[in-house]
C-alpha cells in the first residue's frame, strides 16, 4: 500500500491478461487494507488514495459513458461493462476515506464505525429512496434481535450464499471482486456477533474462486465454502466431500479443463476467458460462462463456444461414458460428472459445515441468507435438523424478490419475524438477505446492544502438567495452509511454525503438519538424538489426548496394513498410493514404507509358514516349496532394482491426447475373478537377474508388495513382476492373463478412439525404454529471480539393464542443455544396470522471463534417448510415456 503499489496499479486495457491483473491487484489492495482495520482499527488517508487513484484511471477514456470498457486482445476487439466496479469503487473510497478521517481523532474502533453511515453511503446507490430506508429498518430490527444472546445465551450461526448478498451483483468477468466496505463490515459482525460465520457459494474456492475473490482475510473470521458445500476452507485448510463422485470422472473433470484453458487463449474465443467465469473447476463439474443474457456476448459466438466445448468434452470422454453438457441458461453452462452418485446440494454443504465446528442447528438462533433456488436446500437442512423451527421470514431485498416464493413455500405464508416465547429453546431464523444486508445495521445501535471480550492470551512457561491437552481433530487443523503449523510426536504437541524456515528440510517437515511427525523422523536416523530432542521441546505447546484419535470402523478393509503418511493416496479402499516425488531422491533405495503401493482387493494376510510356492515344468512334474524351504534350498542373491508401472506419466501422455484407462492402473484379480497372471521370455527367466524374492532392502517383504514371496524381474515393467507369488508354470506360450493378453500391450498412433483394439497384433510389453522424471522442484514452484539459479533432482533408467550414460537439463525449450552430477549403483555397470540413476543439477533462471519450463532427458547404454513430445509414440493405451520431462516454474521479481 505504498508509492510503489500504487503505480503498479494501473488499468491497461490492451489485453485481457493486462487488465485481470489489475483488476487482481485491486483486489489485493482491498485486502491489506481490510486486514490492517480489522487488525488495528486504523486506516490513514494515504492509502485510501489508491482508490481514488484507480477510480479516475477506470473512467478515463477507454471506458465510454455508459460503462464500456474496450479491450484489444489477439486481434479480437470487445467490450465489458465495468458498472459495478466503478459502483464498488466509488463506495470504497467515500466509506475509507470518511474511516481514515476519523482514524485520525482519538474515538475508538466502534466509535468510528458508527460515525461511518453505510446505509446512507448505499442509498445513494438506491433508485427508491424510500423503499431503501424501509429495508433498513426491517434489516436492522432483524439483526438486532438475531444477536440478542439474552435468552439463549449463544450467539447466533450465520450461514449465506455469495453473490449479492455480499456485494452488488455481478458476473461481467471472470474477477467478480469484493469491496473493501462489504468485506470489512462482514468481519466486524462475523467476529463480534456470531458464533460461526459461513458463506456457501457455488462456485469453487480457487481458480477463480471465491477466495480470490473476497477481500476478507481467509484466515478468519468468515468460513468459505466452494462447489455448493462440497469443499471448505476450514482453519487454514481445504476439506473436500467427494461423495459419489467416481474417480475416472475426477480425472476427465480434470483433463477437459486443461484442454478448455487451451480453447479460452484461441482466436474468436478469447473474450470468454474474461467475460462470464470464464472457466470454473469445481469438485464435479465444470463451469463455463456465455453470457448472452446481458447482450454484450453474441449468440452466435457463444454457439460456437459450446460447439468448441462438445468437440473438447469428446476428445476427453470419445464414449459419453463420464461427462455430460448441461445447458443451465444464458448466463452460463455446466459440464457434470455422469453418474455421480448421491446428489450434493448446500444442505449438504451445512451439514458438513456445522459437523467440521462441532456445531448444530439446533443451538441458539440460525440465520440462513440466500437468493436462487440452490440456496434453498439450506433452509430445507436447517428445518429438517429442528421441525419446530419458525420459518419467518424477516426481510427481502433487491432482486431476491424473484425467489421469495420458494422460501415462503418452506419457511410458511408468515412474513412477520417475531417469536413464541414459549419455544425460545428452539428459536431460528429462516432470513432472505442481499446486498451488504449484515452492512445496513446502524453500528450505533448494534454496539449498544452487545460486549466484546477481548482475551489475552497468557504466554507465560507452564509445567509439561499444566499444559493444555489437545485432541487429533484440533492438531489436524493446524496443516500445511494454515497459519500456525502444529505436529506431534509421541505424546506431545508442537508448534513449528517459526522452526520450519530455519531448517533445511522444512518443506519435508510440512509433510507431517498437522500429523505425527513420528514415520518421518522413523527415515532419518539424525533425528534420534537428545540435542534434537531438546530443541523439539522448546516448541511443545501441549499434550496430545490419544483416547479421542478416531478408529476406522471394522471393513473388508480393516486388516490392511498400515502406511506412511507420506504417501499421496489415490484411493483409500482398495489402497493405491504413489511415492511423494520430493522424498523419492533424498534415499538411493527407497524406504519400503515410501514404496508405491498399487492395490485391487483387501490386502492377503498370509502366514510364511503356511505358504507354498508350486512350480510347474514344460512336462507337468510340479515342485511344491514352503517358504522356509525355498530359503534352505536356494542360493540367495541381492539385486538392486527399479519397479515402475507400464502406465507411469500415462496423465502426461493424456495432456497431449486423450488415452484409454485410469490414471493409475494394475489389478489383482483379472475382470473373470482369475488371480492375476503374467508372463517373461524364457531367457529372460533363465538369467541370473530374476528372483523370487522374500527380502525387500533387508527385510522380509512387507504384506502391500507381495509377502511372504514375489517376483522380481529387473529391467521389466511392473506388470511382470507378481506379488503373492503361488505358481510359476513353464509353458511354451504367453499366460492367459486378461493383463497379459489384453492389457500392457502398446499400439501405433494410427490406432484411436473408439478403434477395435487387435491384441494379438502388437507384443506384450517387457522393457521399459529410457525414462528420466524430475522429482523437485514441484511444477509451478515460484522462485526468486535474485536467487539467480533453481536445485533441481531427479531420476533415470532404462529397460533391459542398459545403464544410464547421460542425463541433461534444458531451461530455454531444448535450445541449450547442460549435463547433470550422477548417482549410480556401485555393483553394477552399465551394460547391467537394473537399478535406477539419480541426478542433481543447479541452473541458472533465464533472464527476463516471468515463467519457464525445466526440462529433462536421458540417454542410455545403447545411446536410445527420450523423444521430444507424446506426438510420436502416443497409444491409445497411455503405456510406456517417456517424452521429455517437462516442469513449469513461475518466476518473482
Amino acid at each position: 500500500m505504498n508509492g510503489e503499489t500504487e503505480s503498479r496499479m494501473t488499468i491497461a486495457s490492451q489485453s485481457i491478461e493486462e487488465f485481470k491483473e489489475c483488476l487482481y491487484q485491486m483486489q489485493e489492495a482491498r485486502k491489506l487494507v481490510t486486514k490492517e482495520i480489522l487488525t488495528t482499527g486504523h486506516i490513514n488517508a494515504e492509502k485510501v488514495q489508491i482508490f481514488k487513484n484507480t477510480l479516475e484511471k477506470m473512467r478515463d477514456e477507454r471506458t465510454s459513458k455508459n460503462h464500456i470498457r474496450d479491450i484489444h486482445s489477439r486481434g479480437t476487439t470487445f467490450g465489458i461493462n465495468i458498472q459495478d466496479e466503478i459502483k464498488g469503487l466509488q463506495k470504497d473510497h467515500e466509506f475509507l476515506d470518511a474511516f481514515a478521517l476519523e482514524s485520525e481523532k482519538e474515538e475508538s474502533f466502534n466509535d468510528r464505525l458508527k460515525l461511518s453511515d453505510l446505509p446512507g453511503l448505499l442509498s445513494k446507490f438506491s433508485k427508491d429512496r424510500e423503499s431503501f430506508d424501509a429495508e433498513v429498518t426491517k434489516c436492522r430490527a432483524f439483526l438486532l434481535d438475531l444477536i440478542d444472546t439474552q435468552v439463549t445465551g449463544k450467539k447466533p450461526l450465520f450461514i449465506t450464499d455469495w453473490d449479492g448478498t455480499m456485494k452488488d451483483y455481478c458476473s461481467q468477468y471472470a474477477t467478480n471482486l469484493q469491496p473493501a466496505y462489504s468485506a470489512i463490515v462482514m468481519g466486524v459482525f462475523a467476529r463480534h456477533f456470531t458464533r460461526a460465520f459461513a458463506v456457501l457459494t457455488a462456485g469453487p474456492l480457487r481458480h477463480p474462486g471465491i477466495l480470490d475473490l473476497t477481500a476478507i482475510p481467509i484466515d478468519g473470521p468468515v468460513l468459505f465454502s466452494g462447489s455448493w458445500g462440497r469443499e471448505w476452507w476450514i482453519h487454514g485448510r481445504r476439506v473436500v466431500h467427494d461423495d459419489g463422485i467416481p474417480e475416472e470422472g475426477t480425472v476427465a473433470i480434470g483433463q477437459l479443463y486443461e484442454q478448455l484453458e487451451e480453447i479460452l487463449h484461441e482466436g474468436e474465443f478469447v473474450q470468454f476467458a474474461l467475460v462470464g467465469s470464464g472457466v470454473q473447476k469445481k469438485v464435479d463439474r465444470l463451469t463455463l460462462g456465455v453470457q448472452t443474457v446481458f447482450g454484450q456476448v453474441p449468440e452466435d459466438l457463444s454457439a460456437r463456444y459450446i460447439d468448441a466445448v462438445r468437440e473438447r468434452i469428446h476428445r476427453v470422454d470419445p464414449n459419453s461414458q463420464y461427462l455430460v453438457l448441461e445447458n443451465c441458461s444464458p448466463l452460463e453452462i455446466e459440464v457434470c460428472v455422469h453418474s455421480s452418485g448421491a446428489v450434493w446440494n448446500k444442505g449438504d454443504g451445512v451439514a458438513a459445515l456445522v459437523e467440521s465446528n462441532n456445531d448444530s442447528l439446533k443451538i441458539g438462533k440460525v440465520c440462513v441468507a440466500g437468493d436462487t433456488a440452490s440456496d434453498v436446500p439450506m433452509l430445507q437442512k436447517a428445518a429438517e435438523e429442528n421441525p419446530d423451527m419458525l420459518g419467518q421470514q424477516a426481510a427481502t431485498f433487491g432482486r431476491f424478490f424473484r425467489q421469495k416464493r420458494n422460501f415462503n413455500k418452506l419457511a410458511g405464508a408468515g412474513t412477520d419475524y417475531g417469536h413464541d416465547e414459549r419455544n425460545y429453546s428452539y428459536y431460528k431464523y429462516a432470513y432472505i438477505g442481499g446486498a451488504a444486508t449484515v452492512g445496513l445495521l446502524g453500528y450505533k445501535s448494534l454496539f449498544r446492544t452487545a460486549k466484546l471480550d477481548h482475551a489475552h492470551e497468557d504466554k507465560s512457561v507452564k509445567k509439561l502438567e499444566n499444559l493444555p491437552m489437545y485432541k487429533q481433530e484440533e492438531v489436524k487443523k493446524h496443516g500445511k495452509d494454515a497459519d500456525r503449523i502444529w505436529v506431534t510426536y509421541k505424546d506431545g504437541v508442537y508448534d513449528v511454525t517459526d522452526f520450519i524456515s530455519m531448517h533445511p528440510g522444512g518443506d519435508k517437515i510440512l509433510l507431517a503438519a498437522g500429523a505425527a511427525v513420528d514415520p518421518f523422523w522413523a527415515l532419518y536416523s539424525q533425528h534420534k538424538t537428545a540435542e534434537v530432542l531438546e530443541i523439539l521441546e522448546g516448541y511443545r505447546i501441549g499434550r496430545l489426548d490419544v483416547k479421542d484419535v478416531p478408529k476406522a470402523e471394522p471393513d473388508a478393509f480393516s486388516n490392511d496394513p498400515e502406511r506412511h503418511p507420506a504417501l499421496l493416496v489415490r484411493n483409500a479402499k482398495p489402497f493405491n498410493a504413489e511415492s511423494p516425488p520430493s522424498l523419492l531422491t533424498d534415499h538411493f533405495y527407497t524406504p519400503n514404507e515410501l514404496f508405491f503401493v498399487r492395490n485391487h482387493l483387501p490386502v492377503p494376510d498370509i502366514k510364511t509358514e503356511d505358504h507354498r510356492l508350486t512350480v510347474e515344468t514344460l512336462n507337468g512334474k510340479t515342485i511344491d516349496l514352503s517358504v522356509d524351504e525355498l530359503k534352505k534350498k536356494y542360493k540367495s542373491y541381492t539385486i538392486g532394482s527399479v519397479i515402475q508401472c507400464a502406465g507411469n506419466r500415462r496423465a502426461d501422455m493424456n495432456q497431449y491426447k486423450k488415452v484409454q484407462g485410469l490414471m493409475w492402473e494394475g489389478s489383482d484379480l483379472d475382470p473373470t475373478g482369475t488371480p492375476y497372471g503374467a508372463s517373461i521370455p524364457m531367457e529372460k527367466a533363465r538369467g541370473n537377474e530374476v528372483l523370487v524374492a522374500y527380502h525387500m532392502n533387508g527385510v522380509d517383504i512387507p504384506r502391500d508388495h507381495g509377502a511372504p514371496l514375489r517376483v522380481i524381474v529387473p529391467g521389466n515393467v511392473g506388470a511382470r513382476q507378481v506379488k503373492w507369488l503361488r505358481r510359476i508354470i513353464v509353458s511354451e506360450k504367453e499366460s492367459d492373463s486378461h493383463w497379459q493378453q489384453k492389457d500392457y500391450r502398446a499400439f501405433s498412433p494410427a490406432v484411436n478412439m473408439g478403434d477395435e483394439l487387435k491384441w494379438d497384433t502388437v507384443p506384450s510389453i517387457q522393457e521399459y525404454p529410457v525414462q528420466c522424471a524430475i522429482c523437485t522442484p514441484a511444477p509451478n514452484t515460484k522462485v526468486d529471480r535474485d536467487d539467480g539459479t533453481v536445485d533441481i533432482s531427479g531420476y533415470a533408467w532404462s529397460g533391459g539393464g542398459r545403464g544410464i550414460i547421460r542425463i541433461e537439463i534444458s531451461v530455454d525449450g531444448g535450445e541449450t542443455w547442460s549435463s547433470c552430477e550422477m548417482e549410480q549403483e556401485e555393483k553394477q555397470d552399465v551394460e547391467h544396470m537394473y537399478a535406477w540413476t539419480l541426478f542433481k543439477a543447479e541452473v541458472k533462471i533465464p533472464p527476463g522471463v516471468k515463467e519457464f519450463n525445466i526440462i529433462a532427458k536421458a540417454v542410455d547404454r545403447s545411446y536410445n534417448t527420450q523423444p521430444e513430445t507424446a506426438s510420436g509414440i502416443w497409444n491409445v493405451r497411455g503405456l510406456i510415456h517417456n517424452a521429455w520431462h517437462r516442469v513449469p516454474i513461475i518466476v518473482k521479481d
